[in-house]
Parts: C-alpha cells; structure tokens; sequence
C-alpha cells in the first residue's frame, strides 16, 4: 500500500508538471477509446499483444474544404511485459492545409497491489505544408497570396500516464510537449512564423459494470483542454453483447452526439463505425463520418480469450 501511495504521489506531480507545458492540439476521434495510444503513449502495450489499428474520419461533408483525418498505430509488449513499443502514423487535411505526422512511443509497466501504473513517452516528426498553388483567388496576382506552396517540418516529445485494473481505468496526457512553429517565406522575403493548433491536455478514465455473464456496461468521460477554448467534456456509455457487440452513445459538449457500433468478427478482428450529429455552428454542413479497423494477435490464457474492455 505504501508502494502504491508512492507512486501515485509521483504520478500528481507529474501531471502538475507537465500540465505547464505546450502542447499541440491532438487529432480528434469519437471511437479513441479502442486504442488510447493516439494521445498516449502510456497505452502502447497495453492489449498484451501485437496490435494494429487504422482510423478514418470524414467530418462536415457538406462543407468545402472539410476536415479529414488518418491514422495506423502498431504497438505491442516487450521484454516480459514490462515494457512496450509503438508507431503512430498520422495525416490530416483541412482545406488546402495538410500535416504527416510520424510519432515513434515507449512505455514502462509497474505493477501495483491492486492494478498496473504505466508511463510513456514519445518522439514526434511532423511536416506541415499548404497547397496555395490549389487556390482559385477572385483576382489573378493577388500579394496577399503566396505564389508557391509552403511546407517545413517539427520536431516534438510527449508524455503520458495510465492506471488501470481489468475493469477501471485513468490516463493522463500531453502528446506534445513542445509549441511546433512553422517557419514560411512572407512577403517581401522576410522570415516569418506560423505556429498550427494549441495547447492540448487529455484526462480520461472509464469502468466496465458486469450487469449480467452476458452484458457488459463501459461508461467513460474524457475532460479536455485546449488553450483559447472552453473545457471540453466527452460522455460516453457502450454495452457489450456476448463478448461480440458493442453500440454506444456518446456526448461532445458544445459539439455533438455520436452513435457507435463496434464488431468483434474474431478474437483477433474488430471493425467499428461511429457518426456524430453536429449541433454546433456547422450543424447545416452534415455530420461526421468515422471507420475503425483494429487487430490483435493475442494469445490464450487459461485456454480462454480474455475480451480487453479498453
């Protein structure tokens, strides 16, 4: 118990500490909680197994120019499973402003009395370009508009934190330490510099209710922050059928409602889609569209599958 008393006494202060820093506003997913290791990296490892997920997401289709995003993370355990690897490979497109993002994770496991403590940190190359050649202005040979395509690269760290049981969990992240600035050539030849998103942190937690041998209850909450912008909370709850199917409602404050479904076809095999209602001041250029596929190549334990809730 003391142990335990200890190690969560670091972990405050951690997140104290690290709550300080900038960091850059993450890519946003309604089904993230099927794999946490896109905004923490604490999370790589944690399935017990090789596991691959690939999200896509189409939001606001009927506006030009609308946001799209993807991302393929492989992570899996190491040495005895105290330790765990990962890679995250993300692109995102708003407009005729794109970004690729490679980001390399690590995580370090600590079994407690009750639970496992791990911690993660990550390494991140981004390139961030806008396409102005792909603009069609009202006037031809306007000086406000560059007349080439601008593109540079950053370099960024991150840190993560995340408690869990079978059952219950908590994470705590900041993907991005650093404040990425963009340089570009500006008018007249002179060095200026574009910084993209904001300050971003993420605080989550979840338990999983056994209502009967066949029906299991996830709720969730996700608290974040990102600087210049209300607090944001995401509820969400899902049920579990017979270990195969899990449908879920989730709530974005200020933002939307989403509908989700979830497949288990095999032990190793998940397909998943979700749809979010917008009821912001985009709420007339439609919703958003999203498409999760995930594997995971686990072993048997006990002769038995054991379903992994988070």
């Amino acid at each position: 118990m003391k142990q335990d008393l200890k190690i969560s006494s670091v972990f405050l202060v951690m997140m104290l500490l690290v709550s300080s820093a900038f960091a850059q506003q993450e890519i946003q997913h309604t089904q993230f909680m099927w794999d946490q290791s896109s905004i923490n990296p604490a999370y790589v490892g944690f399935k017990e197994s090789l596991s691959g997920n690939l999200f896509m997401r189409r939001q606001w289709l009927g506006l030009e120019g609308a946001p799209s995003t993807e991302n393929f993370s492989v992570h899996s355990p190491l040495a005895n499973r105290q330790l765990g690897a990962g890679l995250l490979v993300w692109h995102d497109q708003i407009g005729i402003s794109e970004r690729l993002a490679i980001r390399a994770q690590g995580a370090y496991n600590l079994e407690l009395s009750k639970g496992y403590l791990r911690f993660g940190l990550s390494a991140q190359l981004s390139n961030w370009s806008v396409q102005w050649t792909n603009t069609n202005p009202d006037q031809a040979g306007d000086e406000s508009i560059p007349q080439a395509d601008l593109s540079d690269n950053a370099f960024n760290l991150g840190f993560g934190a995340f408690y869990h049981t079978d059952r219950s969990y908590i994470g705590f992240a900041a993907p991005q330490l650093l404040e990425e600035k963009y340089e570009y050539m500006g008018d007249q030849n002179q060095r200026s510099a574009q910084m993209i998103g904001a300050q971003a942190l993420f605080l989550n937690g979840g338990h999983v209710f056994a209502i009967s041998p066949k029906l299991d209850l996830k709720s969730s909450a996700m608290l974040r922050y990102i600087s210049g912008a209300p607090l944001q909370l995401d509820l969400s709850g899902s049920v579990l059928i017979k270990n195969q199917l899990w449908t879920g409602l989730s709530y974005r404050h200020l933002d939307a409602i989403s509908l989700s479904l979830q497949y288990l076809v095999t032990a190793e095999l998940t397909i998943g889609y979700a749809y979010d209602w917008t009821f912001s001041q985009l709420q007339g250029n439609g919703g958003a569209h999203e498409i999760f596929i995930g594997f995971d190549l686990r072993k048997k334990k006990d002769g038995f599958y054991h379903p992994r809730f988070f």
